[in-house]
């Protein structure tokens, strides 16, 4: 089975978990809670939860509760990042508060961020875990969640200052932002599958790397990718203003009239189509798309490298093969 199919049949039993397992009371609050997860998505985080569990333990049923909560989180995070952003719509679909408004889609950031943490230990006795092991999961996804925060905050800093920082404070901030949770859910998967402290070290090492490659491929997208193909309009980077290390490096390969094309329309929403366009098409032609993939690449082979004293496992494949295709990935 090939990784997107894999992907496909991991998605199909994962969304029916949450569909028999998750409930809210509130009608229109659930609506809200649940219009992100039920408009489709890759599953990658609870993917790699389930994936570095099973490279201790096969019984997948085991970890699936603890690989939701993982979704969870990272669901919490896009409603809230959505309003912040005053995005209206993400991969082709229209965003929560778009449709629901701005208070009930908070509280639906907020309800999945407590049901993530009860739902693990709702269901520790039929885990059969250990309250020490239940509490280091429980202490390493509440850690990243304080830390997606500090990233966003860096990020929106970032975002409405007029000057680029040094390409250390973006791989500063996506650590935060984006490969913090993957970091946790590989870890998280470790702990559950009781693997040992370099077993820990090892996969959160995976996770962090995969993350980091997944946010500067994320940037490429952001700009030169197919709204076809992604679901996002194009150029969303620039006109959202957003200071990725993709978009600083075309701008300091440009002469100054390309430079300030770009800049006419950096952060501006309100951007017509052809700017965009024009704009698109100037940094693609800097070519700075393929460095970008050429560093991340460095990101996925750390991160492949993790993985090598568990060639034998059977998950081994499919975290490698994953790896394979973000790297390739164009949505």
């Amino acid at each position: 089975m090939n990784i997107i199919d894999e992907l496909k049949e991991f998605a199909d039993l994962f969304n029916n978990y949450i569909a028999s397992n998750i409930t809210i009371e509130s009608d229109n609050l659930s609506k809200a809670s649940f219009h992100l997860l039920n408009s489709g998505g890759k599953r990658i985080r609870p993917f790699l939860t389930c994936k570095t569990f099973e490279l201790f333990d096969d019984n997948i049923q085991n970890i699936l509760p603890i690989a939701t909560s993982c979704e969870l989180i990272h669901n919490f995070t896009l409603l809230h990042d959505d309003i912040m952003d005053n995005d209206l719509t993400r991969h082709g679909v229209p965003t929560a508060h778009s449709i629901y408004g701005i208070p009930i889609t908070i509280l639906s950031g907020d309800i999945l961020f407590a049901i993530a943490f009860s739902h693990i230990s709702n269901n520790s006795k039929l885990l059969n875990f250990n309250v020490n092991r239940i509490l280091k999961i429980i202490n390493v996804l509440s850690a990243a969640s304080i830390t997606i925060c500090n990233g966003q905050s860096d990020d929106l800093i970032m975002s409405n200052e007029t000057q680029f920082r040094k390409p250390e404070s973006y791989f500063n901030m996506i650590s935060k932002k984006t490969a913090a949770l993957f970091e946790a859910s590989c870890k998280i998967g470790c702990i559950a599958g009781n693997g040992t402290s370099n077993d820990e070290k090892s996969l959160t090492n995976f996770g962090k790397n995969f993350g980091i490659a997944f946010q500067m491929i994320d940037d490429v997208i952001g700009v030169v990718g197919k709204k076809n193909v992604t679901g996002k309009p194009v150029g969303e980077d620039i006109v959202q203003g957003k200071k990725t290390y993709m978009i600083s490096l075309a701008l300091d390969s440009m002469n100054s009239e390309q430079k300030n094309l770009v800049l006419k329309i950096f952060g501006k929403k309100q951007a017509s189509a052809n700017q965009i366009i024009d704009a698109v098409n100037v940094i693609s032609n800097t070519g700075v798309a393929d460095i970008v993939r050429e560093k991340a690449q460095i990101y996925t082979q750390n991160a492949m490298d993790s993985l090598d004293k568990y060639r034998d496992a059977e998950s081994y494949s499919s975290l490698i093969n994953l790896t394979d295709f973000l790297i390739k990935r164009n949505i």
